[in-house]
């Protein structure tokens, strides 16, 4: 019997790792496995991956909005199959070549989906604004109604600003019709809130009351290079962003700004945001906010997904960290008093801004298990 035992051993440990590679547990560890920088050796080893195949489009567009997108599938003739996940990163300077990206794209047609990348070319440029939006909804309906999926509707996977687009995109008319679930990973919910954080350094905590909070430079510069794109006239817009100038990797990125008065000749939106982001007090920063025009905060207010939260009616997965350097923590929870019903949320340490982390076994495994709920979800 001796000379059957190690075989045996060696069988029943094949059949229990088959068996676990069949596990939410294990395509949950394997989607978040792909939500990293740089894959260690160990998680390519353990999850080696499945061939995927991967199609440039390019769909219609008004006024060549839209740059060629990708399409990551299962099949090597990008044959409809079950279900499908459009992926919005938020501000890569090119997301469907990304590296990252693609890094999870194919984390995700591990379950068997398609997913589509497109190309909004607003998002190439850092730029989070209306037109933004409306990319992503013609990239959500014509994903949706394409030939690389049979359900009709796809699950829409946000990052960042993109998990904010995500959200918007279940709310709106143009798209809501083709959205299945949507997952969103530490969105911001009011730019009010976002652009007090940006221009004060302070911003209101899970319990509303405002307090000090370092948003990271880039995040800083990023909102400001999009508010440029809601001044009109090109010229004052020019001027903006010339004294703006590039994204910094650290310091305060308003110190142009701060450091001159506005020129003679500026348009009155132009002006507006220039005092609004050259004031680091909290307490003047509603008044500098209602000095917008009243047509700039009509589009911040389209664009925040708290405006029209009411009107999601499928499930919504928020994925947030509990130390940010985004976003205040209030917005979380603005979404979730806001649609209670369909809001499904997990604050988590176990994330440093959207990438997972290991510093508790015991937050790790809480993430774990939301993760499984998300796979299932855009999987059947």
């Amino acid at each position: 019997m001796r000379k059957y035992a190690i075989p045996g051993i060696v069988a029943i440990l094949v059949l229990l790792v088959v068996a676990f590679t069949a596990t939410p547990q294990y395509r949950a560890l394997r989607l978040l496995s792909y939500i990293q920088p740089n894959r260690s050796l160990a998680a390519r080893l353990l999850f080696p991956g499945r061939p995927v195949y991967t199609f440039a489009v390019e769909p219609p567009s008004e006024n060549g909005s839209n740059a060629e997108g990708l399409i990551v599938s299962p099949s090597p003739s990008g044959t409809p199959v079950k279900a499908g996940v459009v992926l919005l990163p938020g501000t890569f300077p090119d997301a469907p070549r990304d590296p990252e990206v693609l890094a999870l794209a194919k984390g995700l047609v591990e379950d068997g989906v398609a997913v589509y990348v497109p190309g909004i070319r607003s998002m190439f440029d850092a730029d989070i604004t209306d037109s933004t939006l409306e990319q992503s909804e013609q990239a959500v309906k014509w994903f949706a109604q394409s030939r690389y999926v049979r359900s009709g509707k796809v699950s829409v996977v946000g990052i960042c600003a993109g998990a904010s687009m995500a959200v918007l995109t279940a709310e709106n008319t143009l798209s809501k019709p083709f959205v299945k679930i949507v997952v969103a990973d530490d969105p911001y919910a009011s730019l009010f809130d976002v652009l007090m954080a940006t221009a004060t350094g302070y911003g209101p905590d899970q319990q509303g009351f405002v307090q000090p909070f370092q948003m990271n430079p880039w995040t800083r510069w990023e909102v400001a290079h999009s508010a440029a794109y809601m001044i009109d006239d090109e010229k004052s817009r020019n001027t903006f962003l010339q004294v703006l100038g590039g994204e910094p990797s650290q310091g305060d990125p308003f110190l142009g700004l701060r450091a001159a008065a506005p020129p003679a000749g500026l348009s009155p939106s132009a002006m507006a945001w220039w005092r609004l982001f050259a004031d680091s007090s909290a307490s003047d920063f509603e008044s500098y906010y209602v000095a917008l025009p009243a047509a700039v905060q009509e589009r911040l207010g389209a664009i925040s997904p708290e405006t029209n939260i009411g009107q999601v009616s499928v499930p919504v997965y928020v994925i947030a960290p509990t130390r940010d350097t985004a976003y205040p923590q209030q917005e979380v929870v603005r979404l979730q008093q806001g649609s209670p019903r369909w809001m499904d949320v997990i604050m988590t340490p176990a994330i440093d801004h959207v990438v997972p982390q290991i510093d508790s076994l015991g937050d790790f495994w809480a993430l774990l298990k939301f993760a499984i709920k998300v796979v299932n979800a855009i999987t059947h």
